[in-house]
């Protein structure tokens, strides 16, 4: 899952660690460089990297995700196009089980998409799903 960043302002994975904590001060975000650790309660839910332009990662990332918007989504394709060419950064998280149902390791990682979409302007990608606003599915993977 990845949440794409059009908003000016920078997001650092101090804001993160303070919107999990603030939701439940079990969960800890443990970060080398721009890769965390997301935990709660001791248990590892996911790994979060962050990817801004020039990284080498992100340009190609963006190019992809226009890609699959146009030939293969369906809905607000235009929308997804503009806020994706307009991205400053992308949040990635690697959803980690770890042997849990993978709802409840969704819900660990909720908190994170909420406080981004409260707080910074941009969409989030559910692989094999589609893209999202802060209310809906807008454009859906074939």
């Amino acid at each position: 899952m990845r949440y794409f960043v059009a908003d000016p302002r920078a997001v650092t994975m101090d804001d993160l660690r303070a919107a999990f904590q603030s939701v439940d001060a079990k969960y800890d975000l443990l970060c080398e460089g721009s890769i965390g650790e997301l935990l709660f309660d001791g248990g590892l839910y996911g790994q979060v990297e962050f990817n801004i332009p020039g990284d080498g990662l992100f340009d190609a990332e963006i190019q992809e995700h226009v890609e699959n918007a146009q030939y293969q989504g369906t809905g607000q394709v235009d929308r997804v196009v503009d806020l994706l060419r307009s991205a400053k950064a992308t949040v990635c998280v690697q959803v980690l089980n770890q042997g849990r149902d993978s709802d409840s390791t969704l819900a660990r990682i909720a908190p994170l998409w909420e406080w981004l979409f409260l707080n910074r302007l941009g969409l989030l990608h559910a692989g094999g799903e589609g893209y999202y606003d802060e209310d809906n599915l807008i454009v859906e993977a074939d």
